[in-house]
This record gives structure tokens, sequence and C-alpha cells, in this order.
């Protein structure tokens, strides 16, 4: 059984997870689009990694492939349907909620914190989790949607039969392992957040004195009848 202590310590170290998972999937690709050109008795493969940024930053989709010439990275300004805008906003909840999430765990996790302080723990780890699971759930819908990408739906595949001329194209697509990141990162926060609401409610509780009770003077002895 945790102590009221322990629990406020421990759901710190939850949110604080939770956002060095946040940190690490700005690093990570969020996007995969694999192609396999399948000539009947060879293939060539064309894989491409997405990741957040800015529009215009060049890196941001990174390609690898086994024939030459391969383009090896370019910018969202080169795909269509604006896939650019989603990565823009997701990079800014991942960057928003990661700070905050890091924020309040290094605040909770402190020995030196102040127990009525812990309402402002609780604030900035409810901030951090609304940002933290609006940031992959943006990220699938819009892709969902067909607005963030060429390929209509957030998961899926496209196979076509070999043509009497030419390659017979198949693309998958699909997340990959920054926006996986950032889904356990939004479970690491919730947990983090619930066990520190938790405990925020324990503070309201009066804590049962243990102090001895005082003593009672014993009632004075009857006189004796004269």
């Amino acid at each position: 059984m945790f102590r009221k202590g322990d629990r406020r310590l421990l759901g710190a170290v939850f949110v604080l997870v939770g956002g060095l998972l946040l940190a690490a999937a700005l690093f990570l690709p969020w996007y995969a689009n694999n192609g396999t050109f399948n000539y009947g008795t060879s293939e060539q493969h064309l894989n491409s990694m997405w990741y957040l940024g800015l529009p215009w930053w060049n890196g941001t989709v990174q390609f690898s492939c086994d024939y030459s010439p391969c383009l090896t990275e370019t910018s969202y300004g080169s795909s269509p349907n604006g896939p650019g805008v989603v990565a823009e906003i997701a990079l800014v909840l991942v960057t928003v909620s990661g700070a905050l999430a890091i924020i309040a765990g290094a605040f909770g996790v402190n020995p030196r914190r102040k127990a009525n302080q812990t309402s402002f723990l609780v604030t900035l780890a409810i901030a951090a989790l609304s940002l933290g699971i609006a940031a992959p759930a943006f990220y699938a819908a819009a892709f969902q949607l067909g607005y963030g990408g060429p390929w209509g739906s957030f998961w899926g595949s496209s196979p076509t039969p070999l043509p009497t001329t030419g390659p017979a194209i198949t693309y998958t697509w699909g997340p990959a392992a920054g926006w996986y990141v950032s889904v356990a990162a939004a479970a690491a926060l919730l947990v983090g957040t619930v066990i520190l609401i938790r405990s925020r409610h324990d503070l309201a509780r009066p804590v049962p004195s243990s102090m001895p009770p005082e003593p009672t003077s014993a009632p004075d002895a009857p006189k004796p009848a004269t």
C-alpha cells in the first residue's frame, strides 16, 4: 500500500516519463510510405519516412531505395494535400505537451516541494495530458480524412496487378515509431495525472491526530455522611 507521499511521487514519475517520451517522439518518424515496383522478375523498393516539422524544413521527409538515382530527403513543400500543415500542428502540440510534462514531473519529484503546491502540479499535468492526447489523435484523424497526404486513410495499401507494360506498383502506408511513442506517452500522462488527482483529493481529508487524548480528571469522591 502506497502512502500519500509515495502516490504523489509515483504520479510525478509517470508524468515525467510521458514528457520524455514526447521529447523522443520529436526525433522519430511519425509516418511511413513504402512502395514496391514489381517488374515480374525483379522488384525495386522506395521507402519514405515522414517526421514532424515545419513545411519548409528540408529533411522532414526522408527516402531510401535500392536503385539509383535516389532522392534522400526533401521537405513537405513537395507533397500534395498539405501534410506539412498537419506535421506543423502536431509539432506544436507535442512540443508544448512535452515541455509541460517535463516541468510538472521535475517539479513533482522535487523533495522540497510543498504539499500545498499539489494543485499547481495537477494543473500542469492536466494541460500536458490534454495536448498529449490531442497530438496523435489529430494526426491520425487528419490522415484518415485524406487531408494529411496522398493516401486517403491512416492505414492502408494499394496493390495493383502486373500490367502489360511497366511495373506493378504496390504502396503500403501507416504510422511509424514516433506516432506509437506519442500514444505511449499519452498513456503514461493519463496514469500519472489520475494518480496526482487522487493524491490531491487525499490532501483534503483530515488526518487523524497521533497525539494521545488528554487525561480527564477523576470525579470527586463523595463525602462521608455525618
